[in-house]
Order: structure tokens, then sequence, then C-alpha cells
């Protein structure tokens, strides 16, 4: 029976620590996906900003407005990607002490703790998932992010070409 006990205490323990390490991963995660969120939403309200001054000014350069403008509007969409793909909200489990695993009778103590343990791996495996599908949505913006001048030369390429 002794041997059991420290199974558990070693596994509720091991349990609890990865999946505070999980947690914490995707709260760094998040936390960057603000930081991300907060770039993209500058940049594209400055770019639209600018388009706009530019272009209502008094020798405007079409080109270079819609250019501009159509980087804004990248930035956005990359914006809009990042909040729908990273800092929605998505249905979390707790690591324990769910209402249908508190009070069992018909168990033992281990037998209730055996429970508790494989709602804690299910939860842990959730928390996994979303980090995984959060990090990887997170780096496609930010490679896309990189991308931006390529979007502005072909927005203004586009333009200038058929203007001429």
């Amino acid at each position: 029976m002794l041997a059991a006990m420290e199974l558990l205490d070693y596994a509720e323990t091991q349990g609890k620590a990865n999946f505070d390490w999980h947690t914490k991963v995707n709260e760094t995660t998040r936390q960057e996906c603000n930081i991300t969120l907060g770039f993209l939403i500058g940049g594209g309200g400055t770019a639209l900003a600018w388009a706009i001054q530019h272009a209502s000014g008094s020798h405007p350069n079409m080109p270079l407005a819609t250019a501009v403008i159509v980087l804004g509007i990248w930035l956005f969409a990359l914006a809009m990607a990042l909040v729908w793909k990273c800092l929605s909200f998505v249905p979390s489990m707790a690591p324990a002490n769910q209402p249908s695993h508190i009070y069992l009778p018909k168990f033992d103590t281990d037998g209730i703790r055996e429970i508790q343990l494989q709602y804690l791996e299910k939860a842990i495996e959730l928390t996994v998932s979303k980090g995984e599908k959060r990090a990887l949505w997170l780096g496609h913006v930010r490679v896309l992010t990189c991308l931006s001048p390529l979007v502005f030369l072909a927005a203004w390429t586009a333009v200038a070409v058929a203007l001429r």
C-alpha cells in the first residue's frame, strides 16, 4: 500500500509541475501575442494615417499612398488573424477538483486521487494543444509581418504600372 501511495504522490506532484509549466509557457506566448498585436495595430494605424494625410495634400503621389494603404490593411489583417487564432478565448480545464470528481463515496481516497490524475492528464493535454496552436500561429503572423515590405513593393509597383 505504501508503494501505491508513493506513486500517487509522485504522479500528483509531477502532474501539477507539468501543468504549471505549460500554463506559464502559454501565458508567456499570450504576452508575446499581445506585444505583436500592439506593433501590428500601431504600424497599420500609422500607415493609414500617413496615407490619408499624404493623399489629401497638394501633390499626392498616388502609387505611394495606395501602397501605404495596402500595407496598413495588410497589417490590420495580420492583427485580426492574431486575435482570431491566438488571443480568442478557448475552453480550459482546471487541473483538479471538478464537481463530478470531488465527492465519490463509492471510491476510497486513492481511487479518487487516481480519477483526479486522469483528469489532470486531460487538462495537461488540452493546455499543451492550445499552447502549440497559439505558438504556431504567432510564428506564422510574425513571418508574414516580415513580408510586409514585399506587400508594399508589390502594391506600389502594381499601381505605378497601372497609372502609366
